[in-house]
Formats: structure tokens, sequence, C-alpha cells
């Protein structure tokens, strides 16, 4: 027989499938009368490739620049640019600051975002 090393991971994981419902209501993830549909646990990222990261150090700070270059400007820019970051900061474990050079103005938006902040902690 072998034995569990991690009892209440393995608890957790059983209830987490059979009574998915029941856990998020524990938790308060779900309001009364939801629906779920339970999601394999493996998870993975996809592959991308960027036009530029660099790794950057200045006295004490250290950060990653990740650079993209856009000869317009694409409506899912935002998103990308937060997959990007997500994805170094699991990599590398560093701030990330992301910048994107658009080359044209053709097809900028007025209401093109200027800043955002994605604050990952750990």
């Amino acid at each position: 027989m072998k034995s569990d090393k991690k009892p209440y991971d393995t608890a957790f994981k059983d209830l987490a499938v059979q009574e998915p419902e029941a856990l998020l209501r524990l938790v308060g993830a779900i309001p009364p009368g939801a629906t779920v549909k339970l999601l394999p646990r493996e998870v993975s990222a996809p592959t991308l490739a960027v036009d530029q990261a660099y790794e950057v150090s200045s006295g004490a700070e250290r950060f990653l620049a990740h650079i993209e270059a856009q000869t317009r400007w694409p409506s899912d820019m935002p998103q990308r640019e937060v997959v990007y970051a997500a994805i170094f900061w699991v990599n590398y474990r560093l701030p990330v600051r992301s910048y994107v050079l658009v080359l044209t103005p053709a097809g900028f938006p007025d209401d093109a975002p200027t800043v955002a902040r994605l604050r990952l902690m750990g």
C-alpha cells in the first residue's frame, strides 16, 4: 500500500472533483444556482515569440523591459501585453515593463490605453 505524504492535498483534490459546487460555495466563489464545469488541473502557457525583451539592472532595481513594434494597432494588443507580462513574470519573477511602438498612426484608436498595471505578487 502506498503511503500518501500529502493527505490534505489528496482530500482536497477528491472534494474538488467529487463536489465542485460545494467547494466553490464554501469559498464564496459562486452564487446559488450557478453551473460548474470541471477543468483539467494541468495548465500550460502558449509558446509565444515577443519582439524583444531585456533584463535591466540599475542599482538595487531589476526588471524586464519588453518591447513590441507594430505597424498598426491590433485590437487585441492590450490582452496580448497582459499575457506576455504574466508569462515573463512566471518565468523570471521580476517586474515587467512593456512598451508598444506603433509605427504608423493608421487605425490607431483614440481610446487606446496608454498605461496598464498588472500587479503580481510573489
